[in-house]
């Protein structure tokens, strides 16, 4: 019987993420990390695992960084300078009311909104 060769990559992390390099896929669908971590984490997401929790309230999440942004709401920290708590505020803030303006008209009373959903709001008091 022949030997076996076995080869072992002893580069770090750091050097996968340097490369483009993603070694790690996911078994449930086509998605792949560079890290091991990344896979772990990218794999709850098609579980129900959400092992970190909100010390304030019940809220569980499958990532700390979730966790992170959500503990913003308890603690009324606003990072971005009009006041928003979450990147993704931001974003949407930013989308709809700088770049498009006013868009969304009351066909009633001609009132503008920036949001489809303030103006969905504003119709129901008309109800």
């Amino acid at each position: 019987m022949g030997l076996m060769k076995i080869l072992i990559c002893f580069c770090s992390d750091s050097d996968l993420i340097d490369s483009g390099e993603k070694p790690f896929g996911c078994d449930l669908c086509e998605k792949t990390f560079s890290q091991q971590s990344s896979l772990m984490q990218h794999q709850r997401t098609h579980s129900s695992e959400r092992p970190f929790s909100c010390s304030c309230c019940e809220k569980t999440f499958n990532n700390n960084n979730s966790l992170k942004l959500h503990l913003r709401v308890h603690s009324g920290e606003k990072p971005y300078r009009k006041a928003f708590s979450q990147g993704s505020h931001l974003r949407t803030h930013l989308s709809h009311v700088h770049a498009g303006g006013k868009q969304f008209i009351c066909d009633r009373c001609g009132k503008r909104y920036s949001d489809k959903r303030n103006l969905t709001l504003h119709k129901c008091g008309y109800a």
